[in-house]
């Protein structure tokens, strides 16, 4: 790669950045639920999670329009109780992989 297309992509809290050579105006690349659900869940399983999550999740709306991210979907896997549920199970990265846990 020559020096003229190098670009680095960073991701940083929610955000994902494109940054390009100094004498290069480029837009940011936009970033897809799927990138920026990855980002986020390798921050809340790698060694600093608890202050991943304090600092940026806690008390916050997410995706909260990080990267131009309005909304995160995934498949419903479980609901507990049947009745009324409170607890929701769903699978992000794939339709059969449980990965979040929302408790109400």
């Amino acid at each position: 790669m020559n020096r003229s297309g190098r670009t680095a992509l960073f991701a940083m809290g929610f955000m994902l950045a494109h940054i390009a050579m100094p004498a290069q105006k480029t837009k940011a690349e936009p970033v897809t639920a799927q990138q920026l659900w990855s980002s986020i869940k390798t921050e809340l399983t790698g060694p600093n999670a608890q202050e991943y999550f304090d600092g940026n999740f806690k008390a916050a709306l997410v995706p909260g329009g990080a990267g131009g991210v309005s909304r995160l979907t995934g498949t419903l896997l479980s609901v507990e109780p049947k009745e009324q549920p409170r607890v929701l199970v769903l699978a992000m990265s794939d339709r059969t992989r449980p990965e979040v846990t929302l408790t109400f």
